[in-house]
């Protein structure tokens, strides 16, 4: 399970928070800091794995649940994988964009604030092979798919405004 909070509002101490319920989900994460210092970031459980940077493309060919802060390129990675996701947002459009993915029926949001154990019972319904979430990520998995590649679409809106 990947894990990240992102670089620009990811808090060290919620990061290793989230990480406590999603081990308690009985998955292991790899928790990716971004910006921080991995000296500063102690964790000490067997199944959590601490990186200040990943290459996100490579890695998420090998999980089978996102945990994360709503931004838009974990989000499309993960849509791209077909990965049902759990976002905890921090700020910005990651409250919007939690949004959207669950009225598509592939994610669960876990807002600031909400009770312990938020985080893992949203885990714990997302690692079931028979989740709801998981046959919704396929399908927004299959849509993205169809969409034209951005270089056609830039050419195409080239060509109309020329």
């Amino acid at each position: 399970m990947l894990l990240t909070l992102g670089t620009i509002f990811g808090n060290i101490a919620t990061l290793l928070a989230v990480a406590d319920e999603v081990v308690a989900a009985g998955c292991e994460v790899l928790a990716v800091t971004g910006r921080a210092d991995l000296a500063d970031v102690a964790h000490e459980h067997p199944s959590v794995h601490v990186e200040a940077f990943v290459d996100q493309v490579s890695v998420l060919g090998h999980v089978d649940l996102v945990v994360h802060h709503g931004g838009s390129g974990t989000l499309l990675g993960a849509v791209q994988h077909g990965l049902p996701q759990v976002v905890v947002p921090q700020g910005a459009d990651q409250f919007w964009n939690g949004n959207r993915l669950v009225e598509q029926g592939a994610a669960r949001v876990v807002l600031p604030g909400a009770a312990p154990g938020s985080v893992r019972a949203a885990v714990t319904a997302l690692v079931d092979p028979a989740a709801l979430e998981r046959a919704a990520a396929r399908r927004l998995q299959a849509h993205l798919a169809e969409l034209p590649e951005p270089a056609v679409v830039a050419a195409e809106l080239m060509r109309r405004w020329a």
